[in-house]
């Protein structure tokens, strides 16, 4: 009895334990909304495991080139960030940051355009 009843609450704590931490999980890897929580995210070495489908380089009414971040998931509209400027980089080089990110979490392959 003493063997079941050991066997038993440590298939318990087991299960209580990874169930922590698999919500825990989901909220790290949930999809971002805007490019702020992005760059957030990023910057403190959370790797969300976002899925791009492209990056397109655009140019916006102003005449400020903008890269839009296409995401296959529906909840994620483009994502505007401004393109990298060697003269002031004070936005990011994105395009690196997501090179770098598709290969360290594995995004998908992107398609420039």
């Amino acid at each position: 009895m003493k063997i079941f009843l050991t066997t038993l609450f440590t298939a318990l704590f087991f299960f209580i334990g990874c169930s922590n931490e698999e919500e825990n999980t989901l909220r790290l890897v949930s999809l971002p909304e805007s490019c702020e929580e992005i760059k957030y995210l990023y910057e403190n070495k959370f790797r969300p495991k976002l899925i791009l489908q492209e990056i397109i380089l655009e140019t916006n009414d102003d005449g400020i080139h903008v890269e839009s971040w296409k995401y296959l998931n529906e909840n994620a509209a483009h994502c505007k960030y401004k393109a990298f400027n060697k003269e002031n980089n004070t936005e990011g080089n994105w395009k690196i940051i997501a090179r770098r990110a598709m290969n360290t979490i594995g995004f998908v392959e992107i398609e420039e355009k």
